[in-house]
């Protein structure tokens, strides 16, 4: 009996080391989100993030895409990461995001993309160029490679990548797909995929540097909106309230009514 219980024990931990690798690539839902539930084959599932730039100086979340209810306000210039895109009847763009543990949905129009590598490839996808074969050898030596978002971004990703993860796993000519040079010379290449990071440039003159300066005019941000002075409450809070009058009042002469009748018979 005793052997059959470490053999349990023994499996279940073997288990639980496994769940890690098999759900790594989950996609995130929202819970509890109506709208999503009943369109969820509508929805496309694309991380981006959106900085708030309302005409009124605020955005605002919204229950639905088209809904009268509003979840919060936001001031302009608040950033969110948006999961996912909606495109209502009329080619309305909807992004749902959460905002400080509320969930809701934003029209995308009332947003700036935080540059990123679609913005990239949108602003320079025809000046890219073939790799490289002098370039095979640029890890040579290297413990790490930097991963950046795009070129002239001055933004890492989180974690390096072990220098080596391309000799063990793909080679350069293979990875880089898509390559850049920049103002400065540089050489870059992209890939979609290297070690648990996904869309990212590497610097292939320049691998291991992390002081790479940032260039604003790779991907200019313009036609920002000042943030509004006072930022309004959700407008649905006192329709909700009087709702929950109304239904009080009902409720109320609902059981009046009879009560009312029976002392007019008496």
């Amino acid at each position: 009996m005793k052997k059959t219980l470490r053999l349990l024990c023994a499996l279940l931990c073997c288990a639980a080391l496994l769940v890690p690798a098999a759900t790594a690539d989950v996609i995130w839902e929202p819970q509890g989100d109506s709208f999503y539930e009943s369109h969820r084959e509508e929805c496309e599932y694309l991380f981006r993030r959106y900085t708030a730039n309302g005409p009124d100086g605020y955005l605002t979340l919204w229950k639905a895409p088209g809904s009268t209810a509003q979840v919060v306000n936001l001031p302009n210039g608040e950033v969110l990461g948006c999961t996912w895109l909606y495109t209502a009847p009329g080619g309305v763009l909807w992004g749902g995001a959460e905002y400080e543990g509320d969930w809701g949905w934003f029209r995308v129009s009332e947003t700036v993309v935080v540059p990123d590598y679609l913005s990239f490839e949108e602003a320079h996808g025809d000046e890219f160029v073939p790799y490289d074969s002098a370039y095979d050898h640029a890890f040579d030596g290297l413990e790490t490679v930097v991963l950046w978002t795009f070129p002239g971004s001055g933004e890492m990703d989180y974690d390096a990548c072990p220098a080596n993860w391309f000799t063990n796993n793909v080679t350069p000519a293979e990875a880089f797909q898509k390559c850049y040079v920049d103002g400065a010379g540089l050489f870059w290449g992209f890939t979609g995929y290297v070690m648990g990071s996904r869309n990212v440039w590497i610097c292939l003159s320049d691998p291991a540097n992390t002081e790479l300066a940032a260039d604003e005019t790779v991907l200019p941000v313009t036609g920002l909106v000042p943030t509004a002075e006072e930022i309004p409450a959700p407008a649905n809070v006192i329709p909700w309230v009087a709702a929950a009058l109304v239904v009080l009042v009902v409720a109320g002469t609902a059981v009046l009514i009879p009560l009312v009748c029976r002392r007019k018979k008496r």
